[in-house]
């Protein structure tokens, strides 16, 4: 066990085990007051499987070191067959983390520097299982902040019921990622038995995943959402609205409860809000200290209000794909809906959108398979920095979309909620896919994608059973586009835009189909806003950068995205190159930096040419002592199943450890 003090009154412990009744230990790093064994404080929780020794390190110190200053003791603590953790990783969300959780918490709150109260906060996979672990009841837990945090384990994977390409090369990232070994100065001489079991245990996540493209027990087992009148501690969570797959769980966190349950909605991607790209962000730390202090500490600070939701409302604006500020301006709104909101339909007739519009035309869009290809990132997290993560100009997915295009609004126009797509559709094949897009068009015409949604047609009634798709039946069906909130500025006009497919975002449809919408039965209704005060940034704006561990930059990060298309063979490879960088801990020399290549490719006219390849190292190293591991996968797609080709291989030093290949097939069931 290793401790030192990072400066003034707080102590950190570095290497911490936690013991388990089932003869395992998770490893931890706690931050504490100094003299917090003879006036005990409340625990903090980061609960995740990011390694607390090096991979999440940096970024702990400057959250967890200043909350430890204000009074917290603060766990990052890894899970099972994770960073120093005993036991294997067996799947992204399984029912043994919470177990595992409820038993640690009680461990937490029993320890001479906790006053036996709790919270739990963390940015993704933490903030997912703080739901979970709030819906087990532990004893302790008394308040959680959730940062983009999963409901809904299948929304993760499927919107609508098309795959999104993200579980496919996240699959073989994520899993991959657990392969690195513990650390041998913590866990000694078993460190590589240890790094075998792990190796030797691995699956591509997506052959899980792939395998249930269904809301099946599966994701149940996993999902709050299906337990969250459970929940009976109060829930602050913050979501970015360019993070469409964690946005989409507002509702649920907003759902009514006799608990106080806040959001607060910003601009930016999967990310802290101190961190926040796209910007502007605000002090996490502050925001943290401060409710913990009312749900921990029992503060009466008059001055703190926590309202239903606090939104930035986007200002139209330039579509850049690196756009690191979006204006706009924070809002209030003191229940979940709104009252402030009311639901306005639009009419659709051919390349037009108003509110007393009404066609009997029909229409029918085959899209090219290329028509995504402007579509930026599903989950812009911004792991190597700045880079081209949001969405480009949608003008050249307008041109090979069908289009309906409202007139110039007079004056600023306000949508905070999920818009509404309700449409008459019918296909030529047993299959279909429709992809709609939310457009702010400009006055030169440049088109900034607003929100957007999928359908999959053979879940047109939910993603529990699936439906036939009978070629030629017309189908009423509703698609509820992500959640979002937006002021689209006086002379800019909204742009409804469906197409039949987006890859890389959602893998294609087995077959190249043709939908026809009959416009007698299409609508689409927005959630607008009646415009009223504008309210403060909810916690203080990022002010000085918190200090952390003294770090070198061996290398530094790196993101490149690359567009190419063949016009005689119709070929799109698009390739994201990201280099996560190399950094040393000065504190104990221990080296560590990752890279990740994907590319995607696809045939304008040829669903089953849709191709995802993922490459992806890790490096570990202190003095004489190294590792690497590698993981690759190719993913491609026939009828009836997709083919996974996975290879690991592990280094200790520059000898082999340890190699394997294998290839599965996965039935595709809908998707």
């Amino acid at each position: 066990m290793g401790t030192n003090a990072p400066g003034g009154d707080v102590l950190r412990i570095d290497h911490l085990a936690i013991p388990l009744a089932g003869g395992i230990a998770l490893g931890a790093r706690l931050w504490r007051p100094a003299d917090a064994e003879q006036r005990p404080v409340p625990a903090i929780i980061d609960y995740h499987p990011y390694r607390s020794s090096d991979g999440s390190a940096l970024a702990d110190e400057t959250i967890y070191a200043p909350l430890a200053a204000r009074g917290y003791a603060c766990v990052k603590l890894d899970v099972r067959g994770t960073g120093n953790s005993d036991g294997l990783h067996p799947d992204q969300f399984d029912t043994a983390y919470w177990e595992d959780a409820v038993e640690a918490l009680a461990w937490i709150a029993a320890q001479p520097w906790c006053n036996g109260r709790t919270g739990m906060t963390g940015l993704s996979w933490p903030a997912h299982a703080s739901l979970m672990v709030a819906t087990n009841q532990p004893a302790s837990l008394s308040a959680i902040l959730p940062v983009d945090g999963a409901d809904d384990r299948y929304l993760n994977r499927y919107q609508g019921g098309c795959l999104l390409v993200y579980a496919i090369w996240h699959g073989a990232q994520l899993s991959g990622m657990h392969l690195r070994p513990p650390l041998p100065w913590v866990v000694g001489e078993r460190w590589r038995d240890m790094w075998l079991q792990r190796l030797s245990a691995y699956q591509n996540y997506f052959e899980i995943w792939g395998a249930h493209p269904t809301f099946d027990s599966y994701w149940h087992a996993g999902s709050a959402k299906r337990a969250f009148d459970r929940i009976a501690c109060p829930i602050l969570a913050t979501v970015g609205w360019a993070d469409t797959g964690y946005s989409v769980a507002l509702p649920t966190l907003l759902k009514e409860s006799n608990t106080l349950r806040s959001v607060i909605a910003g601009p930016w991607g999967h990310c802290f809000p101190h961190t926040a790209r796209p910007g502007p962000g605000f002090d996490f730390v502050d925001l943290a200290a401060c409710w913990f202090d009312h749900t921990l500490k029992g503060s009466s600070d008059e001055s703190l209000k926590w309202p239903s939701l606090t939104a930035w409302l986007i200002e139209s604006h330039e579509p850049r794909p690196d756009l690191m500020e979006r204006p706009g301006y924070w809002i209030e709104e003191s229940m979940w809906p709104p009252r402030s909101v009311k639901m306005q339909r639009y009419g659709l007739a051919p390349g037009r959108l108003g509110t007393d519009l009404h066609s009997d035309a029909k229409m029918a869009m085959r899209s090219p398979l290329t028509v995504g290809a402007t579509s930026g990132e599903w989950m812009p997290w911004y792991p190597a920095g700045l880079g081209a993560h949001l969405a480009e100009d949608q003008r050249e997915a307008d041109g090979l979309s069908l289009c309906f295009d409202g007139e110039p609004v007079t004056g600023d126009t306000e949508l905070l909620g999920s818009p509404v797509l309700s449409l008459a559709v019918a296909s030529d094949q047993t299959c279909g896919q429709i992809v709609a897009r939310l457009c702010d068009v400009a006055p030169d015409g440049t088109s900034t994608r607003v929100t957007y949604g999928f359908l999959n047609l053979s879940h047109r009634e939910g993603d529990e059973h699936p439906l036939t798709v009978e070629p030629g039946q017309s189908y009423d069906v509703k698609l509820t586009l992500a959640p979002i909130g937006w002021c689209l500025k006086s002379g800019h006009r909204l742009r409804i835009a469906i197409s039949t497919s987006y890859f890389p975002i959602v893998w294609p449809a087995p077959r190249h189909t043709t939908l026809t919408f009959d416009l007698a039965h299409c609508e689409l209704t927005l959630p607008l806003r009646k415009p009223g005060q504008r309210c403060a940034t909810p916690a203080l704006p990022i002010a000085n950068k918190q200090p952390g561990l003294a770090a070198t930059t061996l290398r530094s990060p790196r993101l490149e995205r690359r567009r190419n298309f063949d016009v005689v063979s119709s070929l799109l490879e698009i390739v994201v190159d990201e280099d996560n960088g190399e950094v040393r801990l000065e504190k104990d020399g221990l080296t560590f930096g990752s890279t990740m290549k994907r590319t995607y490719s696809i045939v304008a006219n040829d669903p089953l040419s849709a191709h995802c390849t993922t490459s992806a190292t890790w490096t570990l190293s202190r003095g004489d002592w190294s590792t690497r591991v590698a993981v690759d996968a190719i993913v491609t797609s026939n009828d009836e199943s997709f083919v996974v080709n996975t290879r690991i291989s592990a280094y200790e030093g520059e000898h082999d450890v340890y190699a394997r290949q294998f290839s599965r097939v996965v039935p595709r069931g809908s998707a």
